[in-house]
């Protein structure tokens, strides 16, 4: 009931921080822009161009005497070949879509980042705090030392505890620097003044990871759309292909009357290099894609079982860190005893209290490394 506590509260703290940098992180804020624009981008794509307006007029009575005309205004509007809209729109839509997967792979990546961050913060604390009540074991039993040293005896041993607690009061201060500069680079990454307290758990409990739970993953979506926009490319190099034709009237003013003329315009493709090649290229671009598509499924999947093979290794690391911990914890007791009844050596404590810190400290890394490897696993998963 207790871990189901401390469970549900460091589940909450993390949940706190992984919504802040979803909403205030820039990077993923920049991308969202990106996806609205390409989006918006789709009504105007493959419309027909502007119409083109010609105004043409004599400067000088001798050129309008000559020639009887005052000017000519004409207007010509230019249509693409039917179909043209919808192959350009297609190709926008993909675009979009591709937008839509980066979002989404940088904002996977971004909470993932965020999991591993804390995590690391929460290991660095717990160690810190272990080594803290192993520094004030290591006093007490340096104050033991100091009065056996008063009857004669126990001075290579208060030279060993004295040696250790200056071991440990390097380690401690060193990561309590260490935990500091995590701190300011965990708030950068969350858009949050550097000096922000960062609220941490007390304990590691390990995720639940479901690994029947697939779905595809933003990077083989993004490598499926990139595919869908050659395919749609391939379509709009092919109707590019196609005649233009366009509209228009002229309106002429001659020297007493006036006149109005329709106009057609054909525009005839019969130079087919660039066409042929931009067809091609898309074509192979495409193809190119889908093998790339197949070889990201391959790997993929490839990912997904190194990742579970590595959570149920470190899963049973931590069951033995957890049974060494407790068989050392069960020796010191006994060395205490020992030490106490006079049948036993101060050393023999502080070899044991060593040891003891030696496995929680290697299970918490252990429970810490877990978790971080479950953040990993859910970007792929």
């Amino acid at each position: 009931m207790i871990l189901a506590i401390f469970a549900h509260s460091a589940d909450i703290l993390l949940q706190k921080y992984v919504d802040i940098a979803l909403q205030n992180n820039q990077a993923l804020q920049a991308f969202q822009k990106k996806y609205e624009a390409a989006e918006k981008k789709v009504a105007g794509v493959g419309t027909v161009d502007y119409p083109k307006l010609d105004i043409g007029f004599y400067t000088g009575k001798e050129e309008i005497d000559m020639n009887g005309i005052l000017g000519n205004v004409s207007v010509m509007q230019m249509f693409n070949w039917p179909g043209t809209q919808k192959a350009f729109q297609s190709e926008a839509r993909a675009m979009a879509k591709m937008q839509t997967n980066v979002f989404k792979k940088t904002r996977d990546s971004l909470v993932a980042q965020v999991k591993i961050g804390w995590h690391n913060l929460c290991m660095i604390n717990l160690k810190i705090k272990y080594m803290q009540e192993n520094l004030g074991l290591m006093k007490q039993m340096e104050t033991l030392a100091k009065t056996e040293l008063a009857t004669g005896k126990g001075f290579s041993e208060l030279l060993m505890i004295q040696e250790e607690i200056l071991e440990m009061n390097y380690e401690i201060e060193a990561m309590k620097q260490e935990l500091a500069s995590l701190n300011i680079a965990f708030n950068a990454m969350l858009s949050m003044p550097q000096s922000s307290e960062v609220m941490l758990a007390d304990t590691i409990i390990l995720q639940v990871f479901d690994f029947e739970k697939k779905s595809e993953p933003p990077m083989i979506l993004m490598i499926g759309t990139e595919s869908e926009i050659f395919k749609a490319q391939q379509e709009m190099n092919k109707v590019m292909g196609y005649p233009m034709f366009g509209l228009g009237v002229q309106y002429k003013k001659e020297m007493g009357k006036e006149m109005v003329m329709a106009m057609t315009s054909l525009t005839i493709p019969i130079w087919r290099a660039k066409t042929n090649a931009a067809l091609v290229e898309s074509q192979l671009q495409a193809e190119a894609s889908q093998k790339m598509l197949m070889d990201a499924k391959n790997n993929l999947e490839a990912e997904r079982a190194m990742a579970k093979s590595n959570l149920q290794n470190l899963n049973k690391k931590i069951t033995l860190y957890k049974q060494q911990k407790e068989l050392a914890e069960s020796s010191r007791k006994i060395a205490l005893q020992n030490f106490s009844a006079g049948k036993g050596m101060l050393s023999d404590v502080l070899q044991i209290s060593k040891k003891l810190l030696d496995y929680k400290i290697m299970e918490l890394e252990t429970a810490a490394e877990y978790n971080k490897a479950v953040a990993k696993a859910e970007v792929l998963f």
